[in-house]
């Protein structure tokens, strides 16, 4: 990775790694309030579960990006791991471009719902459901963005290697 690329890819990640505390923080707190407001004072907070409800969408979406960004989700790979080198590097390159398609097609999709959101109010709290969808196509960008880094960086430069030392 050159400079630009990697102060670019360390800021992006320093911001999902806050916001993804932050929105922990806030369920926590919130739920915390709510059961104290509940069960001690008698006087519920009414806005609090929808809050945490999401922030909850949101930390989830992040969650996933997390785990495109650190190659960390679940994989059965005992089939794989028993294959020759180069056809286990055509399978992670297959992952990663059935991957970005899935994204794409969730980007798609995720901006219609926002867009058809716009108008639509949230019970509880003063803001539209807009907000809510709009995880969708962030979070499908930056998992798009991941996995094209990953492929830059794991398999083709594998390949741009090899290249340069025969």
């Amino acid at each position: 990775m050159n400079r630009v690329e990697e102060k670019v890819t360390a800021a992006v990640n320093k911001c999902i790694d806050r916001l993804s505390v932050v929105l922990f923080l806030v369920i926590f707190i919130l739920a915390l309030c709510q059961i104290c407001m509940r069960y001690v004072l008698n006087k519920p907070l009414v806005w609090s579960e929808e809050l945490i409800r999401y922030a909850f969408v949101w930390i989830c979406y992040l969650g996933w990006v997390l785990g495109t960004r650190n190659r960390s989700h679940i994989q059965i790979t005992i089939i794989v791991n028993l294959l020759p080198k180069t056809l286990h590097k055509m399978i992670d390159t297959l992952n990663s471009l059935i991957l970005i398609v899935f994204s794409a097609y969730m980007i798609v999709y995720g901006i219609g719902m926002t867009k058809a959101s716009t108008m639509l109010p949230a019970i509880t709290i003063p803001i539209t459901i807009s907000f809510v969808y709009a995880v969708v196509p962030f979070a499908n960008t930056l998992i798009i963005v991941y996995e094209l880094l990953h492929l830059k960086n794991s398999v083709w430069k594998r390949d741009a290697d090899k290249g340069t030392a025969v």
